[in-house]
């Protein structure tokens, strides 16, 4: 993990993507990678195939998620502003964005490193061993 001005950069790169649980009653998810890592969001999230922010983006249905179970994360950020982006080899981008996280929950657990926390979009970063930074 490597902090700079504005974010996190989470070192996911390359870890791959064990399981993908979807909440059926309310907005949520929760996707393990293979080292142990739990990234959760409790509310509203985005999933588009390229980045949210391009011209022409469009969310796609979170079930398209489970597309990711096997591939690999290639980029993994948390912001200080309580955003979240995560991208996937397979080109699916989950994006938590800090204006639309009334109510939301996210998280990023990687065991024995560090715990990323973000309500509201208030966040804490959290290191659980100081050799991991």
């Amino acid at each position: 993990m490597e902090e700079v001005e504005d974010r996190w950069i989470l070192g996911l790169q390359g870890t791959a993507v064990t399981a993908v649980a979807l909440d059926a009653e309310r907005p949520g998810v929760a996707v393990t990678l293979a080292d142990g890592t739990e990234i959760t969001v409790d509310g509203t999230w985005l999933l588009t195939q390229g980045a949210a922010a391009a011209p022409g983006a469009s969310p796609l249905p979170a079930q398209a998620l489970e597309g990711a179970i096997g591939s690999a994360v290639a980029s993994a950020v948390a912001f200080k502003t309580g955003g979240l982006r995560v991208v996937f080899r397979t080109g699916l981008h989950l994006t938590v964005r800090p204006r639309d996280t009334s109510g939301t929950e996210a998280s990023v657990r990687k065991p024995g490193a560090f715990d990323w926390t973000s309500r509201d979009g208030d966040c804490v970063m959290r290191l659980t061993d100081l050799d991991a930074r």
